[in-house]
């Protein structure tokens, strides 16, 4: 009996020390500092891939430490998250840092900005995609959309791109004739 529980006490500190090993001390914040929040726990819509999503949003404000591992941040009001935060998502911000950045108003509204215009397109290993300029967002950061989610977002873009004319142009000609 002895010996199981010696062999069971090597075992829990072999185990720590290997576990402990890649671990870094958490970050701890004051009551005022800027941070960036993860965007691993950010839900997107169907059919917005979270590759594309940036890495962390901010910065935001600490408004208040729980303890040491949680954080309530002042977020804007029409964000729909809750405000309080483990520090494992958490970052410090950096004034040069490339990470700060609003939470995309999909976020915020619901449904994602929509097309603007469809600047060119290229066939890729699932079919056409389009590369995509989206409305009130700068040119850096227009995406390549597969078709068929184009089509549901902006059919009449894609007519347009194709210079075939839309469901409304259509009609218009038929009632002019």
């Amino acid at each position: 009996m002895q010996r199981a529980k010696k062999n069971l006490e090597q075992s829990k500190v072999r185990i720590a020390k290997y576990t402990n090993q890649k671990r870094r001390p958490a970050e701890l914040f004051q009551e005022g500092d800027l941070v960036l929040v993860s965007s691993q726990n950010i839900n997107l819509p169907q059919g917005l891939s979270p590759k594309f999503n940036h890495r962390f949003y901010g910065p935001y404000k600490v408004l208040k430490s729980y303890n040491d591992i949680t954080y309530k941040l002042e977020l804007p009001p029409q964000i729909n998250i809750h405000n309080a935060f483990p520090v494992s998502l958490l970052k410090r911000f950096a004034q040069d840092s490339t990470y700060g950045r609003n939470v995309p108003e999909y976020v915020k509204d619901g449904p994602p900005n929509e097309p603007e215009t469809i600047l060119k397109s290229r066939f890729g290993r699932r079919g056409q995609l389009f590369y995509v300029k989206w409305r009130n967002r700068p040119m850096t950061e227009c995406t390549w959309v597969p078709e068929e989610i184009m089509l549901r977002l902006g059919r009449p873009l894609v007519l347009r791109f194709y210079n075939m004319p839309t469901e409304e142009e259509d009609i218009d000609q038929h009632d002019t004739t």
